[in-house]
């Protein structure tokens, strides 16, 4: 009951610090958004699900991130060179493999450090999928031409997943955040593609027995629709 009324405050927060750039907007002109969307993937990357041990070693895992936004301007320069946004997003479809299923036993062993023991190696078996929310988001971009911006974002939100990752003594439900830096080609007016670099963490919060996050680097392509 505890961790569940932690989980909707710490929610209940993201969305109203998410909603006042919204509400800050409507006071001035009308909005102009764009949809968004993007892949973010990496594939074969190291994850560790324990440290001081010499078991497990790091082994690879695939993530890959579908999300679905709104690009709402906040600013623009005078020359319309530079633009702030406001990019609340969801996240439809998230498909995470080969984390560790229930033989793997994880625990606190010191300050901010686990051990793990297993009698079985292949323990790497997990394939988790979920979906979640964005709702903190935030973009910069500079436009280097005429039809290109270079761009970067911040997020942060949550998501529900099907089983518990990285560990299975983590949680299904985990705090999400990322950056990306990544170039925008308008191939047409209403129409723009992207590609570019994001960094992610998942991980609980706290609100499991172990808090052990997963961090990746990942490839992302992404279109915008909108003038």
């Amino acid at each position: 009951m505890r961790a569940s009324l932690r989980r909707w405050s710490v929610l209940s927060f993201l969305s109203l610090a998410a909603a006042a750039p919204a509400v800050a907007r409507a006071q001035q002109a009308p909005a102009d958004p764009r949809v968004t969307t993007r892949v973010a993937a990496v594939f074969d990357t190291e994850v560790c699900a324990c440290q001081d041990t010499e078991f497990p070693t790091p082994r690879l895992r695939d993530l890959v991130i579908v999300a679905v936004g709104w690009r709402f301007p906040i600013a623009e320069s005078a020359a319309s060179r530079v633009e702030v946004a406001w990019v609340p997003e969801v996240i439809p479809f998230l498909v995470s493999r080969r984390t560790a299923d229930a033989r793997l036993e994880v625990y606190a062993c010191g300050p901010r450090r686990y051990c793990g023991t297993s009698l079985n190696d292949d323990v790497w078996t997990v394939t988790a999928y979920g979906a979640g929310l964005l709702p903190i988001g935030f973009s910069l971009g500079i436009r280097a031409f005429e039809r290109m911006r270079v761009r970067t974002r911040v997020s942060a939100g949550a998501v529900q997943l099907s089983r518990p990752v990285p560990l299975a003594q983590g949680t299904k439900f985990n705090f999400v955040a990322d950056g990306a830096a990544t170039v925008e080609f308008r191939a047409t007016s209403a129409v723009g593609v992207s590609v570019g670099l994001a960094l992610n963490h998942v991980s609980n919060g706290g609100l499991g027995r172990v808090n052990l996050g997963m961090d990746s680097r990942m490839l992302e392509i992404g279109a915008v629709f909108g003038r």
